[in-house]
């Protein structure tokens, strides 16, 4: 399986929140593979000096937008997203899906995991 690399951030992030360093404990539990992806930016940033690290997870912390090339994903869920959205991004997602059938209402849970997935950059 491959991880995404804003899943690899999560990762470290989380790592770094729980004094985890290099992702050591968390490893713990993970398959060797998995444990080789996700790990990597957790050893790197316990190998960087104080400032960089701090530095670094300052950036990957902060707020990125939704990525602007949607390729590969779900039309239909794109245009579910576009119809809570306001921006022009939901007006391009909502001209190119096609609509749910009439009536249709996503459970809020489906509308969140596709708002999670649109938001993860393509090919990451």
């Amino acid at each position: 399986m491959t991880w995404s690399v804003r899943c690899c951030e999560g990762f470290a992030l989380a790592a770094t929140i729980a004094a985890d360093r290099a992702g050591g404990l968390a490893a713990l539990g993970l398959s060797p593979a998995a444990r080789m992806q996700l790990c990597a930016l957790s050893i790197e940033l316990s190998e960087l000096p104080r400032a960089a690290r701090r530095a670094r997870v300052k950036r990957l912390t902060e707020a990125r937008p939704i990525a602007s090339q949607q390729a590969g994903r779900s039309a239909r869920g794109l245009g579910w997203l576009a119809s809570q959205a306001s921006v022009p991004q939901a007006r391009a997602w909502a001209t190119s899906a096609a609509l749910p059938r009439p009536g249709f209402a996503p459970e809020p849970a489906l509308v969140a995991l596709l708002r999670r997935i649109a938001e993860t950059e393509p090919g990451s």
